[in-house]
């Protein structure tokens, strides 16, 4: 049973307990759509944390192997294992609310801080990975390995303690109600009394989805400016068209990752700020599916960070190899 009808404005569920307006969407929305079965729901999860497991050790096993080269490797290793974290955590908060069909304490509080943290972790250090990329297309030869690998190793734990800090106000937010409706069941619903409290939450969500965005959009093309005005310099005859043509053939890979994530941060970032006041059910089916959409590169390392890389492809096929290898003298 959905009251929204009877909710006051933006709020929404069975006991008006959810709403957008300050902060993302609960992934209890879950239990208001009767036409998600319970096998069709965990088939999808168990599909998505093999997948997502599978890829994410290879990129972390690849990322390890070539974990001597520049900070940007650093990073990369970073991203996957922050998004195997991910993965692992969304999936147990899923299977915990469909099979319970309620909330609990650790659902509620450690997994719901979890996810609020590990998102936006995510898109801070892809960032990162692309801020350096353009770092080194402007340094060139001049770019410090070095300087770079222990640049990586303090912005990573920072950034890190940082995510961890600023949100620990969630597990104060959320408090767990009881359905007078289902005396079984129980909704970890936030607590927006304090006014204060929900500006400061609207200002960091805003601010740690537009701000990654914002990088992961403009880095390449800064990359792109200088790389082009690169080779203007080096062969004065070159007309511009053809060089801007050699460095996005040269480096569409590094060019084309950072706006997949930006194309799968563009319908979250839309419902955040179109979609905020939720009052038809349609509504909050939207908002979950572009929160997924976002979700997406969580799982995915493998096709984000390795296949469009030829380096480390062939880093991958290398550990591949090792593998066939040491299996067939362990059957021998």
């Amino acid at each position: 049973m959905n009251s929204t009808a009877q909710c006051p404005s933006c709020f929404y569920g069975s006991i008006c307990q959810f709403t957008t307006l300050y902060s993302g969407i609960s992934m209890e929305t879950f239990l208001d759509m009767p036409f998600l079965s319970k096998e069709i729901a965990f088939g999808g999860i168990a599909v998505m944390l093999a997948f997502g497991t599978i890829c994410n050790i290879l990129s972390i096993a690849t990322f390890c192997q070539a974990s001597k080269g520049r900070g940007n490797r650093i990073y990369r290793l970073w991203v996957t294992i922050v998004g195997q974290c991910g993965t692992i955590v969304f999936a147990l908060r899923l299977f915990l609310i469909i099979s319970r069909q309620s909330s609990g304490i650790l659902d509620c509080f450690l997994l719901e801080y979890l996810i609020s943290v590990i998102p936006v972790l995510y898109y801070s250090l892809t960032a990162c990975v692309f801020i350096e990329q353009t770092v080194v297309a402007h340094k060139h030869l001049h770019f410090d390995k070095e300087s770079s690998r222990h640049t990586a190793s303090l912005v990573i734990p920072v950034l890190i303690i940082y995510h961890l800090i600023v949100n620990l106000y969630i597990p104060f937010q959320y408090q767990l109600l009881r359905d007078p409706y289902k005396p079984t069941r129980s909704w970890c619903s936030s607590d927006h009394q304090n006014y204060s409290l929900t500006r400061f939450v609207t200002i960091i969500n805003t601010m740690h989805l537009i701000l990654p965005f914002i990088l992961n959009l403009t880095s390449p093309i800064v990359m792109i400016m200088i790389l082009t005005k690169d080779k203007l310099d080096s062969k004065q005859n070159r007309r511009f068209w053809s060089s801007l043509k050699d460095v996005l053939n040269t480096y569409k890979g590094n060019i084309a990752i950072p706006y997949v994530l930006t194309i799968l941060t563009i319908p979250y970032l839309v419902v955040n700020f179109r979609l905020n006041c939720i009052t038809q059910s349609w509504q909050n089916a939207i908002y979950l599916i572009a929160y997924f959409i976002y979700l997406i590169p969580l799982p995915t390392s493998l096709f984000l960070f390795i296949l469009p890389s030829p380096t480390f492809t062939e880093e991958l096929c290398k550990i591949y190899q090792r593998t066939i290898v040491y299996v067939r003298l362990r059957q021998y």
